[in-house]
């Protein structure tokens, strides 16, 4: 599937996934009930079922190797350390490996927990342990589906934090003395719910990341890797089962878990907090329409050059896509101190006019050198925010960062921005009452310009896509 559609198909796969989970254990539960005295009936009709779904493989439209010349290695624990030294070269690729691994570990950890838990601490007979089974599951897939739609034609990354912060909040929950089946139930929907939108973005990324030739080599490795963490967590369950002797406390280490695992990826990819919290802010207070999304490059470096039209052009550009995008800031923004944790953590490159020849100069090269390191560089070139609601003349700084630099310049235009309540009007920047909520904004993205194109041509492409109905 193209990138774009890549959170949607695994949002749709997910749910389709735990659909069969629910079927099996609802099905697992009328066979062991149909044949208690004859085992070998079950057996029948699992071959059965087994035998339908080989003719139903052998439909599967065939499509052509990848990488025809790989050779075929009997040793797969050798093949397996060659596709990780391929992953650990990605730090996205690596992060959501692991974090892949992570929610097997603690699904199969909860899945195991809930017979002990149903039998001992609710007293449930067979039939309501498997309606829990059924509502995490139906969780997963509800919340897994939300996900590709909320993605908005993207792979979210900021997904992945809110996933962690419900799964923590209603594991821990589930660790009370005084819940009964039915808020044990609706918890545990509720985990299955954020579980999916961690799950979603992760395997998009996964999917997403490797090279072509590598990627069935790489998503094989992650599926060994992710039923490694499954098996583990049978030992895990053993350990645990047997100390403290109480299974609520699993609940609880579960949340422990998926606490640590929020501050690890907030640690190591801050930038995904920052998108969930942009991303929360621009989708409260306006409805993005997205064209050209098909212009920006899936990879490899690019410049991106915008209209500047509010003090909320950056948060809109990066709810657009799933690329992250380095801004050129305006160095007296940069410094603010309650401004600038959050500017290095989303890289941005400090630049003023001010700036003495060999600074301005020096902020220019970073983001020459951002590009070339295959970064999405992102800059306002009329040098300040409108006024007037109309264009401003380009200033040609770009056109020092795209020297000797061979990456595309995409232009780009924010429609409808002008007016809301961050922008310039009636003489003030703030303190408006917005004319619409939420306010409906538009950003284009206009076809890829060569890196030689001057700031003229560049404007031009920027009014043509303005002007565009």
């Amino acid at each position: 599937m193209p990138e774009k559609k890549l959170s949607w198909g695994n949002g749709v796969l997910e749910l389709g996934t735990f659909l069969a989970i629910i079927l099996g254990t609802f099905g697992g539960g009328m066979l062991s009930a149909a044949f208690e005295g004859w085992p070998a009936g079950a057996g029948w009709v699992l071959m059965g079922l087994a035998v339908f779904g080989l003719m139903a493989s052998c439909v599967i439209t065939p499509v052509p190797a990848a990488d025809p010349a790989h050779p075929l290695r009997l040793n797969f624990v050798g093949e397996l350390f060659n596709q990780w030294r391929i992953i650990r070269r990605d730090r996205v690729l690596r992060l959501a490996v692991i974090g892949n691994t992570f929610f097997w570990f603690l699904s199969a950890l909860l899945f195991l927990n809930l017979f002990t838990h149903g039998r001992f601490a609710l007293n449930c007979d067979k039939t309501h342990i498997s309606y829990l089974m059924v509502g995490l599951s139906i969780g997963i897939g509800v919340g897994s589906v939300a996900a590709g739609y909320l993605s908005g034609g993207k792979i979210e990354y900021g997904l992945v934090p809110l996933g962690l912060v419900g799964m923590t909040t209603f594991s821990a929950l589930l660790a009370r003395p005084e819940l009964g089946f039915t808020g044990v139930l609706w918890h545990l929907a509720a985990l299955g719910f954020f579980a999916g939108f961690f799950a979603v973005p992760v395997n998009a990324i996964m999917q997403h990341r490797p090279r072509r030739e590598d990627k069935a080599g790489i998503l094989a490795a992650a599926n060994l890797i992710s039923s490694a963490g499954s098996f583990l967590a049978a030992g895990a369950y053993y350990l645990l089962r047997h100390w403290p002797h109480d299974t609520r406390m699993i609940f609880l280490v579960g949340a422990v878990m998926a606490l640590g695992a929020l501050v690890y990826s907030v640690m190591l990819l801050p930038d995904a907090l920052l998108r969930f919290l942009l991303w929360v802010l621009t989708h409260s207070f306006y409805r993005i329409r997205i064209d050209g999304r098909d212009n920006i490059p899936e990879k490899g470096g690019a410049l991106f050059v915008c209209n500047h039209v509010s003090f909320v052009d950056g948060p809109l550009l990066m709810a657009s896509t799933d690329r992250s995008i380095r801004f050129l800031m305006e160095k007296s923004y940069y410094e603010l101190r309650w401004l600038n944790p959050f500017a290095r953590a989303l890289g941005l490159i400090p630049v003023s006019s001010t700036q003495s020849p060999r600074e301005l100069i020096g902020s220019l090269r970073t983001a020459s050198d951002a590009i070339r390191a295959d970064h999405v560089v992102c800059i306002f070139a009329e040098g300040g925010i409108t006024r007037t609601g109309e264009l401003l003349e380009f200033r040609r700084g770009f056109e020092r960062i795209m020297r000797n630099v061979d990456a595309p310049i995409v232009p780009v235009a924010l429609v409808g921005a002008w007016g809301s309540i961050f922008s310039f009007e009636g003489g003030r920047f703030f303190w408006k009452w917005p004319r619409k909520f939420p306010y409906p904004v538009t950003v284009r993205f206009g076809r890829p310009l060569p890196p030689n194109a001057t700031a003229d041509e560049t404007r031009a492409a920027v009014v043509k896509l303005i002007n565009r109905l």
